[in-house]
């Protein structure tokens, strides 16, 4: 008899063996997604951040400001001799993250 076909045993394992890369290929997915919230969050803050620094640095605020915008906490401050904008946002790994920028006076 001649069979041309696949028999049952070559489709299971063929199967099992792709079940097995995408059980693999997955959680690792998963966590480049999770970076890459994590940093479009980054970018997003620190190009506000910058924004409003320089909206602050060519005004003459003279106090400290503190701003909140889409759970990004901003605080700008003035020393003697630079300004200091800083933003502080939490991960999904619930983790604080800060970052700060300076200009000068």
């Amino acid at each position: 008899m001649n069979n041309n076909g696949f028999t049952l045993v070559e489709v299971i394992s063929a199967f099992s063996v792709l079940m097995i890369a995408a059980s693999l290929i997955t959680p690792l997915l998963m966590e480049m997604r999770t970076a890459q919230h994590s940093l479009s969050i980054k970018r997003n803050a620190l190009v506000t951040l910058q924004n409003k620094l320089h909206e602050y640095s060519t005004s003459s605020f003279e106090e400290a400001v503190n701003e909140s915008i889409d759970q990004v906490h901003y605080t700008f401050n003035v020393h003697p001799n630079y300004r200091e904008g800083c933003a502080e946002w939490k991960t999904k790994q619930n983790e604080e993250e800060k970052e700060c920028l300076y200009a000068p006076l």
